[in-house]
């Protein structure tokens, strides 16, 4: 039916899309800085199990729900920083991106849908297969 040859030859001929540059370094840092928070979050909860309700919350004030892991006292100071660390370059990234977005237009061509993919037809026509 297709030969080998020909079916290297449209693969080789047609290139997949690809986003800008700016679209895939944003990805990327959203991508660590996520893991950042996660793994600096554990690490501040497997120092402290305890979760507390408000801004109260002590060594010896109740608390609203107790984790069963071992409770070691707090982190150390010089770790307290790096959750907010990754918070401030996550938000900085998003911002970059969204003004990067605008900028070089892939808002307006990628993410923004096409003026007749929201007329009411459309989106039945969608909606029904």
């Amino acid at each position: 039916m297709f030969s080998e040859a020909s079916i290297e030859a449209a693969v080789e001929t047609r290139s997949a899309p690809r986003h800008i540059a700016l679209v895939r370094i944003t990805h990327w840092i959203i991508v660590l800085s996520v893991i950042g928070l996660l793994v600096s979050g554990i690490g501040i909860l497997v120092s402290h199990p305890r979760l507390y309700w408000g801004e109260t919350g002590a060594v010896r004030t109740p608390s609203l729900i107790d984790l069963p892991i071992p409770f070691i006292i707090g982190p150390p100071v010089s770790n307290r920083p790096f959750p907010f660390f990754f918070a401030w370059i996550l938000v900085l990234t998003g911002l970059t991106y969204v003004v990067g977005s605008f900028i070089t237009q892939h808002f307006r061509k990628d993410l923004l849908p096409v003026r007749r993919h929201l007329k009411p037809k459309f989106i039945s026509i969608e909606a029904s297969a």
